[in-house]
């Protein structure tokens, strides 16, 4: 009878480790069959079925209470005050509670699926990481292809994630972190400067036809947070010249598919336009770079406690179903604050919920410096090499996911699985009986 129950214990985690997985893979294909063979937006909500099936069995068999390793307690203990913090704001600004719950899933599904990453997947899960995300951007690129002679181009190239407009902020992320992996695994001698180029020539093709300016800007960041560790090698001096390079081919490719996307675009006088007070689409709307404080000026105006709390969760939202779309957005959709995640989460709960929603980025890189020392002192030889790599390619796409909070609104949609998965990584090492400390 013991081995029985041992047996069905085993089936049972196994089971919960292959539905992350499915939601993984079914994240990165079910928008194409929605887009290219018609099927209904209903499908998207499959994430959500298999979310809270994986989450209610940790709480049914009291998984999430079993791992008392510091840092995991330490990113629910925030996580849960950043959800106490947004009931009592709600009550505060006295908001509808239904769109509230609609808020609330928008919201925390992906902490939901950040912990039941933790809790369900093992080493041997996260070893598999580098290796699905390569071969999803490989995929990408053939779709990519495909949807530019189809006759799409710009915001409706999404690759295998659709061809709706904005789509391409799902294949951002995925640029973000394929070239993470690619970057940081060249300077760890895991792959040669050939391969490195044509990765990163081939990212650089994705972005001109998805019209992803964004990425050169990314590029170089992703480039200087991956050399900064203290040293100088051969191989940082290369990333640093092929980077003037790429950025170079990749400038070039977007002047040639769009004609005010190239060289024209990017200098000083064009940039500042562009992040300018006339707005993103220059109809005095929001920009991604003054978000924030145009929502002072236009709404919070000189109220603190509207700043502190905003106007609650869900209370700025919108859905394809209307009982969950507000009225506030209803009204004030053209300001457009719904196409940058920070300005969504600022709008609707103030400057604390901001620090919550931000703050979790900014602990998990704590988390992977923190780790990354103690890897130095305790792991074998071959093992450290392969955990320092995930852990710094973790710690990029942490401060990338802050950048792209900013930018686009991937991380308010179902993009954001991607970010919170690679973001599990260093609590999964962490949770390891016996290693890296308490």
């Amino acid at each position: 009878m013991i081995e029985t129950d041992k047996w069905y214990v085993l089936k049972v985690k196994k089971n919960m480790q292959t539905l992350i997985w499915f939601q993984l893979y079914y994240l990165m294909f079910y928008g194409f069959f929605r887009d290219i063979f018609g099927m209904s937006n209903a499908i998207s909500y499959v994430l959500d079925l298999t979310n809270i099936i994986i989450f209610a069995h940790a709480i049914l068999n009291r998984k999430i209470l079993q791992n008392e390793k510091k840092y995991y307690v330490l990113i629910c203990g925030w996580i849960g005050a950043y959800v106490l913090f947004t009931l009592i704001g709600i009550i505060a600004v006295n908001g509808s509670w239904i769109l509230y719950l609609w808020g609330a899933r928008n919201t925390f599904r992906y902490y939901i699926f950040f912990i039941s990453c933790v809790i369900f997947l093992k080493m041997e899960d996260i070893y598999k990481i580098k290796s699905f995300f390569k071969k999803i951007f490989y995929v990408n690129v053939a779709a990519c292809m495909i949807e530019y002679f189809m006759g799409y181009s710009g915001d409706y190239v999404g690759g295998t994630f659709g061809t709706v407009q904005g789509v391409n902020g799902y294949l951002n992320l995925l640029l973000v972190i394929f070239t993470a992996i690619i970057v940081v695994d060249y300077i760890d001698k895991k792959s040669s400067l050939k391969s490195t180029a044509i990765n990163i020539i081939l990212c650089c093709c994705v972005m001109t036809l998805a019209e992803l300016k964004v990425y050169v800007f990314e590029l170089i960041i992703i480039m200087i947070l991956a050399i900064a560790k203290k040293g100088t090698t051969t191989r940082k001096l290369t990333v640093i010249i092929l980077g003037c390079i790429c950025v170079g081919i990749g400038i070039i490719l977007l002047g040639s598919f769009f004609k005010n996307s190239g060289e024209s675009f990017f200098n000083i006088d064009t940039i500042f336009d562009y992040a300018g007070d006339s707005g993103y689409t220059g109809n005095n709307d929001l920009n991604r770079f003054n978000a924030v404080l145009k929502i002072n000026d236009n709404f919070f105006r000189n109220s603190n406690y509207k700043k502190i709390f905003g106007y609650g969760l869900g209370n700025c939202s919108f859905s394809s179903i209307s009982s969950f779309t507000s009225v506030f957005y209803r009204k004030y959709n053209s300001m457009h604050y719904q196409w940058f995640s920070d300005a969504l989460v600022y709008i609707e709960t103030g400057l604390v919920g901001l620090v919550f929603f931000e703050g979790f980025f900014v602990i998990i890189y704590g988390v992977c410096k923190k780790i990354l020392k103690r890897i130095a002192i305790e792991e074998n030889k071959i093992e450290k090499k392969e955990l320092e790599n995930l852990i710094k390619i973790t710690s990029i796409v942490a401060v990338m996911s802050i950048v792209n909070s900013i930018y686009n609104s991937a991380l308010s949609m179902d993009a954001g699985y991607m970010s919170y998965f690679m973001l599990a990584i260093p609590l999964i090492i962490h949770k390891r009986s016996g290693t890296l400390g308490r």
